[in-house]
């Protein structure tokens, strides 16, 4: 559980310092950071992640 609060912690402190960017840097890591995107239709799209989703279910 210790963990996951640290966890929560270091995403909010990334997400405080993303907000602050630039929108060009910004838009550049997110660039970086998604492997590809499926559109499914107008309403739906899935954006896969090149790092491992923390809270995907098994």
């Amino acid at each position: 559980m210790m963990n996951i609060v640290k966890q929560s912690g270091k995403e909010y402190a990334i997400a405080e310092c993303t907000g602050a960017m630039d929108d060009k840097i910004l838009r550049g890591i997110m660039y970086d950071a998604v492997e590809k995107v499926n559109v499914m239709d107008n309403q739906n799209v899935e954006i896969v992640w090149k790092f491992k989703d923390l809270f995907q279910t098994a």
